[in-house]
């Protein structure tokens, strides 16, 4: 009888782990609202941390998201990259430059 429970809670366990593998930034931000939530003190005193104009915390956690973004990347699509240079060039100029150019467009019009 213990070793059915045992396997019942190995599936588990590994059913929770793949899970939280596959949904990490989901996972992770739901549990720092949670602590957030239980434990506002600490979110206060880190958001008064600041250098300059720049808060270190929120600039820690930006870095951190786009690391991890970076490090879960496949080399496959890496060398796609390399390989296409044409539709990186123009996706990147547009997000730059046209997105840029649009948004100094409209705030000269008068809405």
């Amino acid at each position: 009888m213990a070793d059915v429970q045992e396997s019942r809670f190995t599936r588990l366990l590994k059913k929770v782990q793949a899970f939280v593998i596959e949904n990490f930034l989901l996972v992770g931000f739901c549990g720092a609202v949670i602590f957030a939530f239980a434990y506002p003190f600490g979110g206060k005193l880190f958001y008064s941390w600041q250098a300059g104009d720049y808060r270190i915390i929120e600039l820690l956690n930006n870095c951190v998201v786009f690391f991890i973004s970076g490090v879960t990347l496949k080399l496959e699509d890496l060398k796609t990259v390399v390989k296409h240079k044409v539709p990186v060039v123009y996706s990147l100029d547009t997000i730059n430059l046209i997105t840029t150019l649009l948004s100094f467009g409209l705030m000269l019009v008068s809405l």
